[in-house]
């Protein structure tokens, strides 16, 4: 799918100001599609309020679209020491490190929860006694 979406959509004018009426609601499709069309799209570079004119920071940029440049400035951010960047492009490159976790499953009534909770709680007190103290009395 590309912006083909953009194509069922009618201008409608609310005085002199023109607004969308869109005939479909955005799908979770429509959505990608429109992120895949936007950063497909050439970058331009930053706007120069002084020079009245888009200028590209940086050569690298030069010929690249968008989404290109995100990367390379999301992997630049992470070289330079920005841990969340770091953990984006890791998570983005390698994918999210699997999370693991331990289940044990038990069969038992509650009635015998009851008793080994009860047996567990039991102190063995018989070393705590001093005997020969107790046969002097």
């Amino acid at each position: 799918m590309s912006a083909d979406f953009i194509a069922n959509d009618e201008i409608v004018w609310d005085g002199d100001i023109p607004r969308l009426k869109h005939s479909r609601k955005l799908t979770r499709d429509s959505m990608n599609a429109l992120a895949q069309c936007a950063l497909s799209l050439p970058y331009v570079g930053v706007w120069d309020s002084e020079l009245q004119q888009h200028i590209i920071p940086d050569p690298s940029f030069y010929g690249k679209s968008i989404g290109e440049v995100l990367l390379l400035q999301l992997a630049n951010e992470a070289i330079n020491g920005d841990a969340k960047a770091r953990t984006e492009m890791l998570d983005r490159t390698m994918g999210k490190p699997k999370q693991s976790v331990d289940a044990t499953v038990t069969t038992m009534t509650f009635n015998d929860f009851l008793e080994a909770s009860a047996m567990d709680s039991i102190i063995d007190i018989s070393s705590d006694y001093d005997y020969d103290y107790i046969e002097g009395v």
